[in-house]
């Protein structure tokens, strides 16, 4: 199985076998903006708007960007709420990146 970057690389080399006008930058560029959409697109496919935020005053909930609760860390209560926030954190920050989306509040 080949890694992310083996696949990367093996997509941008199809791209400038393909279209020989396109530079290696403007390959990238391409490769970028169609996983980026593809991700948020995922999301939205489920009916999930990114980006996503953690419920203020609620440790853990994680809600869309429209207040539908997409996942809870830690539901059964079991980690203190400080580290039950920074997981939340850190799961929002990866998704919203992924999906090259801000991390403002959107309400």
């Amino acid at each position: 199985m080949a890694t992310q970057a083996e696949a990367r690389d093996r997509i941008i080399k199809e791209l400038l076998h393909d279209d020989a006008a396109l530079s290696r930058e403007e390959a990238e560029a391409l490769y970028a903006e169609a996983t980026q959409n593809t991700f948020a697109a995922r999301f939205a496919a489920l009916g999930i708007i990114l980006p996503v935020l953690e419920q203020a005053g609620e440790p853990g909930e994680i809600s869309d960007a429209a207040g539908k609760n997409v996942l809870q860390v830690d539901p059964m209560g079991m980690l203190d709420d400080d580290k039950v926030s920074a997981i939340a954190a850190l799961v929002v920050n990866a998704i919203n990146i992924s999906g090259d989306v801000s991390h403002a509040d959107p309400r």
